[in-house]
């Protein structure tokens, strides 16, 4: 019996904030219902849902599972670390070229063809 507060995967995700291509997806549904299987000692159950023009059955999971749900896609999938500096805010990465600073770019400008040399 499903209930309101049960979740899918993509209502997991989507409460979590994080994005996933459709491979990743299938890794962490394939690794939610065999973490439910090896805990309940059955499949998880089903529900239907509507996606795009289709009705397809996915597996639904209860709220006290969710802590489990948010391990297992942390370890899979950790967040990116991020750069601190002395100040506390994130350090941002220099873009990096591959033009060597004696090439000469052209810029377009006031219907003329200008040319600079970057310093």
């Amino acid at each position: 019996m499903e209930h309101k507060s049960d979740l899918t995967l993509i209502a997991f995700v989507r409460e979590s904030g994080r994005r996933f291509n459709n491979k990743q997806l299938m890794v962490l549904g394939q690794l939610f219902s065999e973490a439910y299987k090896s805990k309940y000692g059955n499949p998880p159950p089903k529900i239907e849902q509507r996606e795009g023009d289709r009705i397809i059955r996915v597996n639904v999971y209860p709220p006290d599972f969710k802590e489990e749900l948010d391990t297992i896609m942390e370890d899979r999938f950790p967040r990116p670390k991020r750069r601190i500096d002395e100040e506390g805010s994130p350090k941002r990465k220099r873009k990096r070229t591959n033009r060597k600073p004696d090439q000469i770019r052209f810029r377009r400008g006031e219907g003329a063809l200008l040319l600079f040399h970057p310093i």
